[in-house]
């Protein structure tokens, strides 16, 4: 089958600003420039993106609008993005368009409820690999990152300075940064541990955060260190981001649960921002290969201050570490490279699955499973942690600055036996509804 008589439909719960979103849509742009006929799927809606592929003149179908759009056009790859597609999504595909090769771009590195129907299983990451193969996982399975489209990304020096006076942080101050989604899953009172841990050290220094939860906005209000934080809500546009990332000296990123992926490293990275990060191998730990530089990932409170600490006080070992950042992103994740390799693997042979019998009767099984648990909503198949690692990732009450006006409570108690407990969020309980400085 030639590349340019291919036809692809990439499909996505939505075409919102997420990161599935942003991945689902820069493959389905890839597609196109690589010559073959690219169409989306949208299942619930459309979203900001939508029009950005209408400019591309990639046909998007929304809800059941891929039913009656697609009476003389049959894709020959399905590529569906996990996040928030349900089974029954994927057996209404597999039943219409029969003769289709399906992969998955395997969002939580779980094994889904269609495995049986897989042709590729794309894990983002070798982290993400080995989770799936943990977890179960038997679907042919290859490392298929989420691509990179590189150009709207660089270090940009004169909208770094004016990111920095919009905000009337002086040059000279040490700029840190972390930009994210407003979950507390996403985020840890870490981050401000790391601030105030190298300014007690004489480190003139200022951290900007955007997107971050009310969470982390309430404990910034009670950490005595308000003068030296500026929280905006959210930076719309590849170019502001560009500014920001720019402006930022060490991207310091620290999630409770993980990154399945991290777009955010990878951008910062782009502007040559260098970024230390936190491994969290008791979830999803994508960031540590998306980073890349293992001098550049802390496992514990100490490792995250010493190594931002050394890079606040070494302006060229910044700019060195920026700048083979941004080489590490470019070679791996560049968004014509990895496009091609999914497609390369959607057309290869076959490889047998350690799966066996009825693939389309083991599948209803798997919805039928869905269907009566209660707990699961419906459509929504993904991964609930177990109950250890429920436990594992549990609010810790002394994870924040709670009944200790100006102190600073350590993020990582020791247990009884004296091994670091590694619990990096809030208390269930903590959903203060404090303001914080906010930026518009």
């Amino acid at each position: 089958m030639s590349l340019n008589r291919l036809r692809v439909l990439t499909v996505v719960a939505t075409l919102g600003l997420g990161g599935t979103e942003r991945a689902a849509e820069t493959f389905a742009r890839q597609y196109k420039q690589l010559g073959a006929d690219s169409r989306v799927w949208a299942i619930n809606d459309g979203g900001p993106r939508r029009a950005r592929l209408a400019e591309d003149r990639i046909p998007v179908y929304c809800g059941t609008e891929i039913w009656t759009n697609t009476a003389s056009w049959a894709p020959d790859v399905i590529h569906v993005h996990t996040n928030g597609v349900g089974p029954e999504d994927v057996l209404m595909l597999t039943s219409q368009f029969p003769s289709a090769r399906v992969v998955e771009q395997n969002v939580f590195s779980r094994p889904t409820p269609w495995s049986s129907l897989l042709h590729a299983s794309f894990q983002l990451e070798s982290e993400c690999m080995d989770r799936y193969l943990k977890f179960g996982g038997s679907a042919p399975a290859h490392i298929v990152p989420n691509p990179i489209e590189i150009s709207s990304f660089f270090h940009d020096p004169q909208a770094a300075r004016a990111f920095r006076r919009s905000l009337g942080i002086p040059d000279t101050t040490v700029l840190l940064g972390r930009v994210g989604q407003p979950s507390c899953y996403k985020w840890s009172p870490l981050l401000l541990h790391t601030l105030q841990d190298i300014v007690s050290k004489g480190v003139d220094a200022h951290l900007v955060v955007v997107g971050a939860p009310r969470q982390l906005l309430s404990d910034i209000n009670r950490s005595g260190l308000q003068s030296r934080i500026t929280a905006i809500t959210k930076i719309e546009g590849d170019s502001s981001l560009r500014a920001a990332y720019s402006a930022i000296d060490i991207f310091v990123h620290v999630a409770s649960q993980g990154e399945s992926f991290g777009y955010v490293l990878t951008e910062a990275l782009l502007c040559e921002s260098p970024v230390v990060t936190m491994a969290t191998p008791w979830a999803d730990n994508s960031q540590v290969n998306v980073v890349g530089n293992s001098n550049m990932i802390a496992y514990d409170r100490q490792d995250m201050f010493k190594t931002t600490f050394t890079l606040a006080t070494n302006p060229e070992l910044r700019k060195n570490i920026g700048q083979e950042g941004r080489k590490h992103v470019v070679g791996k994740y560049e968004a014509s490279a990895v496009a091609a390799l999914a497609l390369e693997i959607a057309q290869a042979e076959p490889t047998k699955s350690s799966l066996s019998g009825s693939t389309r009767l083991e599948t209803w099984f798997a919805l039928l499973r869905l269907r009566v648990d209660p707990k699961v909503r419906f459509g929504a198949w993904r991964w609930i942690p177990s109950k250890a690692l429920q436990r594992v990732m549990r609010f810790d009450s002394d994870a924040s600055w709670r009944d200790r006006p100006g102190g600073m409570t350590p993020i990582f108690r020791s247990s009884v036996d004296g091994s670091p407990d590694r619990r990096l969020g809030w208390r269930k309980d903590e959903h203060h509804d404090h303001s914080s400085k906010e930026v518009p």
